[in-house]
């Protein structure tokens, strides 16, 4: 595998030991395929077969001058037989200066070097078609059921039609698209996830961790750029979330919102013994800014609402958490915290302004406690209304309403 590494000028998977296996064989004038093909990684086996056939010029519509079919199917595939670590496909993507350190243009390069795997001239060459189907996917101990994943290389563009998994009470479903061009680049995603139980990501790092939760997502994102590693900065779309944890840690899921979240908790509860009801979101972006048009967290104690914006063009964020005591209070600490810096370092504190608030709110406290006592309701602790609202929201599909 070393010799094919620097045959082909990349970095293969390291997966293995694997094994290949099938039958070479031309069932036709302009055909050959690989048939009985078995492919083993681990416990995990496929079976099916790959057929490469040419386009002739009659059917040359599309400029293509092959198509390559492959159909595969397994009983079983076990995900943790799939581990890339840091593994990357491309050699020498970082290039030293005169001083021995990398450059800051080695990601620059590493993107440029995936979209030459998705170019526009690799497009104009073949067409294909991608079918895989799986009776039992596995991750570690977790079932996750059934799954199924249909690509198309046609026109172009390459197209994924839907992969999907069935997991137990829920499904995981995405469909995608990109268009390489010689002077730019377009894409779409659209995602939606229902009823997943994020601890099975959090037992792909720490197998014997008994976190659990859910998630509901809609993610509807299209970007256009004239290079790959561009596109996030000019992404347009929505997405919309919920999430009820039955234990809330930092690190779990890798949502920029979820992980925003963990680094302010600290500073909302103050040490309390609050515990986390649940987070819902709905962000709006448009060519590279996101900003929510509601952001709740509901805990026992409290109910935060968020606003702001992420420049995705920059990394920079701006974001204040306005929390609101769910019952009246004498000298409550509820006082608004920032998020600022980047999306990767952010910087959480409070402001001037704030703090002053929140001292005058303390002093008139002893006046108005009393009065909310007699007057209002006090919010429920336990969230059950607007948690339950807030994840049949968030699995609502809202492609008509965007258009």
């Amino acid at each position: 595998m070393d010799g094919l590494n620097q045959l082909l000028g990349i970095n293969m998977p390291p997966l293995g030991p694997y094994k290949i296996e099938g039958t070479l064989a031309s069932k036709g004038e302009k055909s050959i395929g690989l048939y009985d093909m078995g492919v083993q990684i681990g416990d995990s086996i496929l079976k099916g077969e790959a057929i490469l056939s040419a386009i002739s010029d009659e059917q040359r519509d599309s400029g293509a001058k092959a198509n390559l079919q492959t159909k595969l199917r397994a009983e079983t595939i076990q995900l943790n037989d799939f581990q890339f670590e840091n593994w990357s496909p491309f050699t020498g993507s970082e290039q030293e200066s005169e001083n021995g350190h990398p450059e800051e243009s080695g990601m620059d390069q590493s993107n440029n070097r995936l979209y030459d795997i998705f170019s526009a001239d690799i497009a104009g060459e073949i067409d294909g078609a991608l079918e895989i189907h799986v009776r039992e996917v596995l991750s570690g101990s977790d079932d996750l059921g059934n799954g199924q994943l249909n690509a198309r290389l046609e026109d172009g563009r390459y197209i994924l039609d839907e992969l999907r998994l069935d997991v137990p009470g829920g499904t995981i479903h995405i469909e995608g698209m990109l268009l390489p061009e010689n002077d730019k680049i377009a894409t779409e995603l659209l995602m939606k996830v229902k009823h997943f139980d994020y601890g099975i990501l959090a037992r792909r790092n720490i197998p014997d961790s008994t976190l659990k939760g859910e998630v509901n997502l809609f993610l509807d994102l299209n970007a256009h750029a004239e290079t790959s590693s561009q596109l996030r900065e000019h992404m347009s779309g929505r997405l919309r979330f919920g999430v009820v944890p039955e234990e809330f840690k930092a690190g779990v899921l890798d949502l920029w919102t979820v992980n925003i979240i963990t680094a302010v908790l600290p500073a909302l509860m103050k040490g309390s013994s609050s515990v986390v009801n649940c987070l819902a979101g709905d962000f709006i972006v448009e060519d590279g800014i996101m900003h929510p048009e509601v952001f709740i967290l509901d805990t026992s104690k409290m109910r935060v609402q968020g606003k702001g914006e992420v420049d995705f063009k920059t990394d920079r964020i701006d974001f204040r958490m306005n929390p609101t005591p769910k019952s009246a209070q004498f000298f409550s600490l509820a006082t608004p915290i920032t998020v600022s810096g980047t999306i990767f370092d952010p910087d959480i504190g409070v402001t001037p302004a704030g703090v002053i608030g929140t001292i005058f709110r303390q002093a008139a406290s002893i006046v108005t406690v009393p009065l909310k006592w007699v007057f209002s309701d006090s919010m429920e602790a336990d969230g059950t209304k607007v948690c339950s609202a807030a994840m049949q929201w968030a699995q609502e599909d809202v492609v008509e309403q965007q258009q």
